[in-house]
This record gives C-alpha cells, structure tokens and sequence, in this order.
C-alpha cells in the first residue's frame, strides 16, 4: 500500500487530526478508512464502501481490496467529476449551457415516421386508359339523400389527376347528396371541353387564369348547397370523406371550416390541421409523419385548413365575401379566409376520420416552370397578409400556469404534527447535500422566508409573474371530506380579490400522512368520496368559479383533480359535481385530469374517468435514465441522482396520446428538504434546460391546441422542498422567470435562444 499512498495529500485532508506519533499510513489503516478519509487524490474510500457492498460487509479495509482485487476487477476508485453542476451557478452564462443540449434532443422524437400504404389504398390511377370514357360512364347516385354539398374545383390543364379527382367524386357514398362545379382557368387540353357534358358536373370556362380565389368565388355564386367543398383538382377523395366532414358541421352550428386528413400519394401524412405563424408562414401539422400516430387521430379544433380541401358554410363564407381578391392569382387566401373565420367567432375543426390524397404542389412544381414566379407571389401575399393580420397573427396566445403550494404559513394541525410554526421552510433550511455538488440548502432571495399570513406576499408574487410572462396561478386545494386546511389564502382572496392574477384550483385529493407520500401509512387526513362529500365539495368549489378572475376554457370554468385513480368511482363523483355546478349556474365545467404517478408514463383516455381533458405532471413516472454515479457526502442516503436533461428528453420524444391534454414543464426537482436520506434529484435542472424544454412545450401546445384550451402549466411556482420553484433563489436569481419570457419570445418569433452558446 506505501507506493499508492500520498501522505501529503493524507494529512492536508486531515489538518484537524493530532496525529501524534503514528505515521498517517499508519493512521489510514487504523482510523482513517473507518471516518471516510481518502488515502490519496485518485482514491474515494466512501464511494468505495458504498459503491460495493461486498468489501462494507467483508470489513476488508477498502484501499487494501483495491490493490490486490477490485482494480484488476475494474472497479472504479473513484468517480469523476465530469459534468457536475459546478459550486458557482450563475455567472450570465453557467445557467443557460444547458440550453443547447435539450433543443437538441426535441428532434429525436419517438413518434414513427414511416408510411402506411394501406391508408391511400382508396386511391386510383388513369393513367394510360381513356380519362374522358372513365368519368363520362360513372355518375352519382341518383338516390343519394342527405344535405346538399356544392364540390368546387377550380383547375387550369392536368387533365389526368382533374378526371382522378371528379371519379373518385362520382363513387362517394350516398349519404350525402353532391354538387361538382368545375371552374376551368384556361385549360387547353380536351379533357376539358369534353367534361362539360357530363350530367352531374357543371363547368364555366375561362379563358385565362383567373386564380384560384377568384375562381372559387365564382363557383360559390353558382353553388346550391347549403355547404360549400373547395376541392384541388390534383385531390382523390375517399368514398366516405365528405360524409365524415357534413357529420362535423351538422353536429355543430359553431363550425365554420372543417377539414379532414390530408395525405400524400405515398402514404405519409400531409397535414392534420396547419398553424399560421406570426410571419404568415404556414406550418403543415404532422407534415412526412405516419398517419396513424396517435396525437393526429383525433378531431381537434385547429387555427388553419390548407385551401387543398375545405368544406365551409354558404352563408358564413358569402357573409365573409368569400376569398379576398387582394391574393390573386394565388396564395395565402386560404390563410386569410380561416382568419376571417375565426374572427367572426366560427370554429375550424380537423376531422381525421375524412381521408383525401394530395399532390402537394403539383402544378406548380411541374418542371420547375413557375418556381420564381411562385416565389415572387408567396412573399409578396405573405406581407399583404402580415399587414392585415398582424395583430392576430403577432399575439402570443398561450396561458402559461404555475402550480402554486399555499402552504408557507402556520396552521393548527401541523403546529400539532411536526411542531409550533412549522412550515416547509423548516424543512428547506435546514436540508444539506447528500454527495459532492449537490445544490443544497436551497435560499429564497427576493421574497425571503415568507409568510403567506402577509397579504403583500401574494401581492409581490403576482407581480413577478406578470413581469415574465406567468399567467397565472393553480392553487392546491385540500379538502378532506368536508375539513379544509391550508385555506388561508384562497379564503383571502375570495374575499378581498387580491391578488388580481388568473387562477384556478387543483384539488390535492390524496391522503395526508407522515410520509409525504399521500399513501396509507401513518395516515393524518383522509379522504372520502360519498355522495354527500361530493356534494359538499362541488358547493365549495362554486364559491371560486364566482371571481371575475377564475380561469376558463370557453367560458367554461377550469379545475384540476390531482389523483382521479385514488377514487373509487370517480364518474359518479365528478358528475354529482356537475349537476351542482350547472345548478349554482356555472354551466359545463372543464374537469382537467392530473397524469399523476401511475398515469404519468402511461395517460389514459379522461372521459372513461368522467373528465374532458389530462395535464402532464412531470417528474412522475418518467425518470428512466440509470442513476449518475456520484461521491457521496451522506454515506446514510439511499436515493439517487439523475440527470433532468433526459426527463426533458423523455417528455418531448415520447408519442403522444390521441385525446386533449394539457402539457406541463418541470423546473426541477430535488426532495432532500422531505427525504433527507432517500431523496430524489434532478441534476443538470438549469434555467437553460428548463427553457428550452418549454420552447418545445409551447411548439407542441400550438400544434395541437387551440384557444383557450392552449393552457402549459410549470410544476412549480414554490415547491421549495421539491427543489421546483420559479421564484428567485441566491443561486439563479430571477433566472428562472427570465427563462419563461425568453421562451415565449422566441416561440412567438419563430426561432430559438441562445444559438451561439
């Protein structure tokens, strides 16, 4: 052991030893290992012991095993550094470093990219046979019942995929009743001179392009029906498509546009839906994925239905005048028109069920031929479109929501359980760290060891949240079978209406016990789901849907159930709610469902739960990557460390589900404050990482959600003992916040932060 042992190192790291006259090699074998001393720079004696429970239990002196067995074993003797958070957090740079690696990792997503074949089965070709013969002998079905649909095709010469389109028309099903108007820009191939003789398809020629919007607003003059189906002539449409988008508009007089499932030739998706950014460039939602991904398969309300097929109300698009001529020859006039729409207070709905194959581009792309010149227009109408719509278009309209823990002042029941005053910033305080680099205790700094007893407090927090972008907030409520606790705040604010910030409740409805952890032992409060309490519950709850500020979808008020699956029939429970609510005239409420522990990796569908909508509740469930190998200072802690960086990743890649939801983001996460020695930590959970996690949240809440229903929540506002909080600490300052505003800024431009770092 001589060789290896450095004894300079040894007694520098034992200045505060006497050791007298024994030689600290000596010492070392004797005393030191037994106190966690290190024999030399390049061996840990705790990681050591803790890392291989075979040399704790033989009582081997750890230095002595390695020498003669564990290094040609290859056991580590000690763990690197590399990649720890460093002692100094914040110096302008240090807080954002992260920020690059997790943008990165947005793109690795685990949603299938392929193509399903099967799903364009429907789709035929004519090339090579007789185009004219293939229409002229196939007619619509003379018994068709149902509404009528007036089927627009505006087109100029392709004169293949045109009859294409009109055949895969004349076989739709019969449910509904179509009527085709061809608007010929010019065409000069026969096709098109024929086709007016066909008796179900009325065409009026032109002898130059019109456009396509002022073609389309010729064949909605001459339309009968009462829907309208703008239709490229480069479409086929599947047999039951139409029938799919009527069901739409018949089941709700508030839908202005619907659309269905675009899909390209080849099998792959083309668009379920599009968004229209701040600077009129149109995004294609789901463009090269496969079909039948899950997020793409269920009907949604959406900003945008590309002009390649949309069916729109008669009355709404002639009281809108129909596509704006200002676009003409073509381009961005289906953007316009959805705008319009949606201004005038109609909805536009994706129905996914409703299958049409699309050339993408066709005629424009053909032989590159009118590549500049469609460029030319694209820019051109982008601007006019920015012009008229900038306000629209340049409002960031996502409400960012952060759960909020009322918890920071004395009640009488923990006062009795875990000592006078307690609040959690007892447990805060005094929390140490568990292995080199650990960022504990944590220190709040413009806020301080607040009291939530000092109304200002929630005065100043509203503030901070305003500044950066926060919302508003989501209060915890407990309520235990008729007794509430923790009640101060909201009691306060329902009286007095301060602070004036947006919120809504989520009811903590798990069991309050020792442990922290909502199960069965050692229980303190319990929970129970009768009748009568779900009665009592819900009239409670009205109280708060009364205040000008409580959160709503739609006008419909917004509450969180925070462990759904803990009730033992919770339709039953949430519908004795709503009976109470519609009868306090609150109408239809929106119940969110929490994904909570078991429902965290694997959602289920609200509605079989009697809820309309799911929230994402990082970090349960979701921390898969192995534990980081760490130089332990608490040699009595049994938790573990992992890296945030893959919780952000394992979120932002995992396949979605087909139902709502609502997304949330995790700022970090470190439970030593509760479980000094089994705690849970998050490393690498820097403002950066969290930033560009909420980048990709904010991206994929646009994709699918829309209105009001484009709500992110950020896990937490203050968990102080859960290591998640945007309130300003000594370490990061208002880093944190900075972070949401940065977010949102760069989501509302289009582009991503921090490039260069």
């Amino acid at each position: 052991m001589q060789p290896y042992f450095d004894q300079d190192f040894y007694v520098s790291q034992a200045a505060h030893i006497n050791f007298g006259s024994i030689e600290p090699l000596k010492h070392y074998a004797a005393v030191g290992w037994h106190i966690g001393l290190d024999p030399s720079p390049t061996f840990s004696t705790s990681h050591y012991l803790q890392d291989f429970p075979d040399v704790r239990e033989s009582s081997v002196n750890p230095f002595v095993h390695y020498l003669t067995s564990g290094k040609l074993e290859a056991r580590e003797a000690r763990l690197s550094d590399f990649g720890r958070v460093p002692p100094t957090i914040a110096d302008g740079r240090k807080e954002w470093i992260d920020y690059k690696e997790v943008a990165s990792r947005q793109y690795a997503s685990k949603e299938p990219r392929g193509r399903r074949i099967e799903c364009v089965n429907f789709t035929h070709s004519l090339a090579g046979s007789d185009i004219i013969q293939s229409v002229m002998e196939r007619q619509l079905d003379p018994d068709a019942q149902g509404i009528l649909v007036s089927v627009i095709i505006p087109c100029i010469n392709e004169a293949i995929v045109t009859a294409e389109c009109l055949l895969s028309l004349l076989n739709h099903e019969p449910t509904v009743r179509l009527d085709i108007i061809l608007i010929d820009n010019g065409s000069t191939e026969p096709f098109f001179e024929k086709i007016g003789e066909h008796p179900d398809i009325r065409v009026q020629r032109f002898d130059e392009n019109i456009g396509f919007g002022p073609a389309c607003n010729v064949g909605a003059k001459m339309a009968k029906g009462d829907l309208l189906f703008f239709l490229n002539n480069d479409t086929q449409v599947k047999s039951d498509a139409i029938t799919y988008l009527v069901e739409i508009m018949e089941a709700d007089d508030n839908v202005g546009i619907a659309g269905p499932r675009l899909l390209n030739f080849d099998g792959h998706l083309q668009e379920a839906g599009a968004l229209i950014h701040s600077d009129g460039i149109g995004q294609l939602i789901g463009f090269g994925h496969d079909p039948d991904t899950p997020r793409f398969t269920y009907q949604r309300r959406v900003d945008h239905i590309s002009g390649a097929a949309i069916m729109v109300r008669a009355a709404i698009f002639n009281k809108l005048e129909g596509f704006d001529d200002r676009y003409a020859p073509a381009y961005c006039e289906d953007a316009d028109l959805s705008l319009k729409v949606r201004a005038a207070g109609y909805d536009i709905v994706y129905q996914p069920k409703a299958d049409i194959a699309h050339h993408l581009s066709r005629t424009t792309a053909k032989e590159g031929q009118f590549s500049l010149q469609k460029g030319h227009l694209v820019a051109r109408n982008r601007a006019k479109l920015v012009a008229k719509w900038a306000p629209t278009l340049q409002k960031f309209d996502i409400r960012t929501i952060a759960f909020y823990l009322p918890q920071f002042h004395p009640v009488a029941e923990n006062d009795l359980w875990w000592g006078k005053g307690f609040t959690e910033w007892r447990n805060s305080a005094k929390a140490k760290p568990n292995f080199q680099g650990h960022r504990q205790p944590r220190f709040p700094a413009d806020l301080g060891y607040y009291d939530l007893r000092v109304a200002e407090v929630m005065e100043q927090q509203a503030d901070l949240a305003r500044r950066y972008g926060v919302t508003g907030f989501c209060y915890y409520y407990y309520w235990f079978g008729g007794q509430r606790i923790l009640e101060m705040p909201l009691e306060r604010l329902v009286k007095t209406g301060q602070p004036n910030l947006p919120f809504c409740l989520c009811w903590a409805n798990e069991n309050w016990t020792r442990r922290w952890d909502g199960k069965d032992q050692d229980i303190l409060l319990k929970q129970e789901y009768g009748d009568a309490d779900a009665v009592k519950f819900a009239e409670d709850i009205g109280r708060f849907f009364d205040l000008p500020n409580y959160i709503t979808i739609d006008g419909k008020p917004l509450i969180l159930i925070y462990r759904v699956a803990d009730m033992p029939n919770p339709r039953r429970f949430l519908d004795t709610c709503r009976n109470i609510w519609r009868g306090q005239g609150h109408g239809e409420a929106v119940i969110a469902m929490v994904e909570s522990f078991e429902f965290s990796a694997a959602p289920k569908e609200p509605t079989q739960f009697g809820a309309n909508v799911t929230v994402e509740f990082p970090a349960h469930g979701m921390v898969h990557d192995p534990a980081m190998r760490v130089n332990k200072l608490n040699g009595a802690w049994t938790g573990s460390a992992h890296d945030y960086r893959h919780l952000a990743t394992a979120f932002m890649n995992r396949i979605e589900p087909n139902f709502h939801r609502m997304r949330s983001v995790l700022v970090g996460w470190d439970t030593t404050p509760r479980h000094p020695d089994r705690s849970l930590v998050l490393e690498h959970a820097t403002p950066g990482a969290f930033q560009a996690w909420l980048e990709w949240t904010y991206r994929r809440t646009k994709e699918q959600n829309f209105g009001d229903e484009r709500l992110v929540f950020i896990n937490a506002w203050n968990e102080w003992c859960e290591g998640s909080y945007l309130e300003p600490d000594l370490d990061y300052g208002h880093a944190y916040l900075q972070a949401v505003r940065n977010a949102q800024e760069a989501v509302m431009r289009g582009a991503h932060s921090f490039e260069n770092i």
